[in-house]
C-alpha cells in the first residue's frame, strides 16, 4: 500500500508529487498501491482531468494495457468517491487541441517541443524514420498539445514513470536532462527521486529488491556526494561467515549509481577490493 509521507517539499507541490506516484504505480503495474494514491492525489490538489492526461501520456513511455489499466482504477475511483460531472475535482475539461485537425501544424509544434526538451539541439532519427515521426508528431504533438498538464509537469510524471522500469536507463538520463529543459530545477528533479526510492518506486525498489538480498540500495549517499556528480546510495554490508561478537576485519558496503551518475576521480588509503558491475 501507499504509505503516507510528511515530506517537507523543499522544492516540488504536494500536488506534483503526487501525480508522480500515480506515475510510478502505473508503470509498476500496481493498482493496488495506484488506488490510494488516486485519493491521495485528489486530496493534494490534483484533478480528475489531470490523473486522466497523465495516465494518457504514460502511453507512450509504458504501453497502452497498463495506461488503461491505470485509467480503470481512476475510473473506480471516480465512482467510489462520488464524483460528480460538476464536482471541483474533475478539473478543466478536456478539449481536443485545434492543431489535431492540422497534421502539419501538429508536426511543426511537436519537433520544436522536442528540440525544446533536448535543450535546443534538434533530434533526427533517421535511422528509422517511422519512429522519428512518431515521437514528434503523435508524442511531443499530438499530445503535448493538451493544455491540461504544462509541458514541466509532463516531464515530471514522465521521469516518475521510466524511474519505475527497468531497463530504460538511457530514457531516464535523458528525461532527466529534459525536465530541467523544460522549466524544472535540478533540484525538483532530485527531489522527485529521492522521494521515489523512499517509496519503493524505483525500478531498483521494485519486488523488495531495494533493501533485501545479497546487494541492498541502502539510503542516498550524502556524506560522499562531493565525490560525484549525480546520485548514489550507500548499503553497509556484514559478512555471512562471522560468529555473534566477532568483528570484521574490513569493512564492506555496497554503493548503488543511478542512471546518468558519474564517479569523479579520488583515492581510498588503504586496502581496498572493489567490485564492479
Amino acid at each position: 500500500m501507499y504509505k503516507r509521507i510528511e515530506m517537507n517539499h523543499k522544492t516540488l507541490t504536494p500536488r506534483q508529487t503526487s501525480l508522480c506516484i500515480c506515475a510510478a504505480c502505473a508503470a509498476q503495474g500496481d493498482l493496488q498501491r495506484l488506488k490510494t494514491a488516486i485519493a491521495r492525489a485528489l486530496e493534494d490538489g490534483a484533478t480528475v482531468s489531470e490523473l486522466k492526461e497523465v495516465f494518457s501520456q504514460l502511453y507512450a513511455y509504458v504501453g497502452f494495457p497498463r495506461a488503461l489499466n491505470a485509467l480503470g482504477v481512476l475510473q473506480q475511483q471516480v465512482e467510489s468517491l462520488s464524483i460528480e460531472s460538476n464536482d471541483e475535482r474533475m478539473g478543466k475539461s478536456f478539449t481536443s487541441p485545434h492543431v489535431w485537425s492540422n497534421a502539419e501544424e501538429t508536426l511543426r509544434m511537436g519537433t520544436a517541443m522536442q528540440t525544446r526538451l533536448t535543450g535546443g539541439k534538434p533530434f533526427d532519427y533517421a535511422f528509422c524514420p517511422q519512429i522519428d515521426h512518431y515521437l514528434k508528431a503523435h508524442l511531443f504533438g499530438d499530445i503535448f498539445a493538451s493544455d491540461i498538464l504544462s509541458p514541466n509537469d509532463r516531464e515530471l510524471v514522465t521521469v516518475a514513470a521510466l524511474s519505475a522500469l527497468h531497463g530504460v536507463a538511457p530514457q531516464l538520463a535523458a528525461h532527466k536532462a529534459g525536465a530541467v529543459n523544460m522549466g524544472n530545477s535540478e533540484e525538483q528533479v532530485t527531489e522527485l527521486l529521492q522521494l521515489l526510492s523512499s517509496l519503493g518506486l524505483t525500478a531498483a525498489d521494485h519486488a523488495a529488491e531495494a533493501q533485501t538480498g545479497a546487494w541492498p540500495k541502502g539510503q542516498p549517499n550524502d556524506a560522499y556526494a562531493q565525490y560525484f556528480k549525480g546520485h548514489s546510495f550507500l548499503a553497509p554490508l556484514a559478512a555471512a561467515n562471522l560468529k555473534e561478537g566477532e568483528k570484521p576485519s574490513a569493512t564492506f558496503a555496497n554503493v548503488t549509481f543511478e542512471p546518468g551518475c558519474r564517479n569523479n576521480w579520488h583515492i581510498h588509503h588503504g586496502a581496498h577490493q572493489i567490485l564492479i558491475s
